[in-house]
């Protein structure tokens, strides 16, 4: 269970260098926001080599992350400490556009919740936090093998008014690469550690990291 801690926040905070979301307290409550991270301490970002780049990372649909196919989710009513659930839909992908086979993806556990954090002036939301359980079962329709992938990241989202998005992304998540696009290779990945994950308002995804791992969920089906 991935919990949206302080240390977590102070991650997030380091990762945007901007003042980070207050953590949630253990009774819903919220505590002080952290100051701004000082950009250079804990140590520097770099992108992936070079030798990766022409690929484009895909977050599984969220409610403000772009994944290619159009689809928003719909959020609930607000919860009094301001967090709401953030449901992921499932989806499926035919053969070769992620995994080499067809696959179908839907969530067994959802726990999701986000918070707006700040909005613009005329209401759009210019800053928001998620945090919450999320495991996605990805099963190959060739072979009805399955493997239960566990993306329990928290993130935060700056969105600019031109419609780009950067995400500062602290544990797992699931990313959906077609080939072609972004800077690691196509497949079905499951990014973990810290990193931040820019999408440009043409839709164009760089992927950063910090320290971590990619695995591909293909590779177990």
């Amino acid at each position: 269970m991935r919990c949206f801690t302080a240390v977590t926040v102070a991650v997030l905070a380091l990762l945007s260098g901007t003042a980070a979301p207050a953590a949630a307290s253990g009774s819903g409550g919220m505590s002080a926001p952290l100051p701004a991270a000082a950009s250079g301490s804990g140590g520097t970002s770099a992108p992936l080599p070079a030798a990766a780049s022409g690929w484009t990372p895909v977050f599984v649909q969220r409610p403000v992350a772009a994944t290619g196919s159009g689809g928003v989710s719909t959020l609930s009513p607000a919860a009094p400490n301001g967090w709401v659930p953030a449901p992921t839909p499932p989806f499926t992908q035919e053969a070769g556009v992620n995994c080499d086979f067809p696959l179908h993806a839907e969530p067994v556990v959802d726990e999701v919740v986000t918070r707006v954090l700040e909005r613009f002036p005329d209401g759009s939301i210019r800053r928001d936090a998620y945090r919450g359980d999320l495991v996605v079962r990805v099963t190959n329709d060739e072979t009805g093998g399955h493997y239960d992938a566990d993306v329990s990241g928290s993130a935060l989202v700056d969105h600019a008014t031109d419609g780009s998005q950067t995400w500062y992304v602290a544990g797992p998540v699931l990313l959906r690469v077609r080939e072609g696009q972004g800077n690691i290779p196509r497949g079905l990945w499951i990014v973990d550690g810290l990193y931040r994950l820019a999408i440009s308002a043409t839709g164009h995804r760089t992927l950063t990291m910090v320290r971590g791992s990619l695995d591909n969920v293909c590779d177990h089906l």
